[in-house]
């Protein structure tokens, strides 16, 4: 009698779970690790529109910096002034997308004109109040 001892190889993987990357020109987030035949591919999900594709293949992704996914989050954003809404959309649509960043501040100026975000090794983005 003869068996036969099957090993499996699990792909490896140029991204983690949790980090972004560039599918289709869109920032998305690495949700889990998927083995398409034998190739490294991915469960992403669109930061900005939400949307969730399942077997990417790593061929078909890219890297998707920090400030990029910031740049895309920014352009969304609109300061009226309240700044508990402003610091709510940064919270909510801007830092829980971003990793590995660290001394990030935001907030209004003195007089509430402009509203700011930035963190170490990222750029300064401003917004004018509208």
């Amino acid at each position: 009698m003869y068996f036969y001892l099957y090993i499996y190889k699990m792909p490896t993987y140029q991204y983690a779970t949790g980090q972004n990357v560039s599918h289709n020109g869109n920032c998305c987030t690495v949700f889990r690790l998927r083995d398409v035949e034998g190739a490294p591919a991915y469960l992403l999900r669109e930061i900005v529109s939400g949307n969730a594709t399942d077997n990417v293949l790593e061929s078909d992704i890219s890297d998707c910096s920090t400030n990029h996914v910031v740049n895309e989050m920014w352009e969304r954003f609109t300061y009226n002034g309240d700044n508990e809404a402003a610091s709510q959309y940064v919270m909510n649509d801007i830092v829980k997308h971003i990793t590995g960043v660290s001394n990030l501040e935001w907030g209004p100026n003195a007089n509430n004109t402009e509203y700011h975000f930035n963190f170490d090794g990222g750029l300064n983005w401003t917004k004018a109040r509208t």
